[in-house]
């Protein structure tokens, strides 16, 4: 439960509990804080890689716009349709 405590995902009870054994675990809050430096870092790295290209986004777009074009729907009635682009 440590790395989601240090995350701020557990609810109210499961985080006074954990407290509760990290005030009693001296082993347990030496590896909490092993895990809350696991956590900061790995923010860092990943704030460190930018998020991707404007192209990169467009092309990914594009692809999955095309893929939806070219892949039948089912129908209720269980017969394939092709996808359209058209408006309602």
């Amino acid at each position: 439960m440590l790395p989601w405590h240090a995350a701020g995902t557990l609810d109210r009870c499961d985080a006074e509990c954990v407290e509760r054994a990290l005030a009693e675990d001296s082993e347990l809050a030496r590896r909490y804080e092993l895990v809350r430096e696991e956590l900061a870092e790995t923010i860092r790295v990943n704030e460190m890689l930018g998020a991707p290209s404007a192209r990169a986004m467009e092309k990914l777009f594009a692809a999955i716009d095309a893929e939806e074009m070219s892949t039948p729907i089912q129908r209720s009635s269980g017969t394939p349709e092709l996808a359209t682009t058209a408006s309602p």
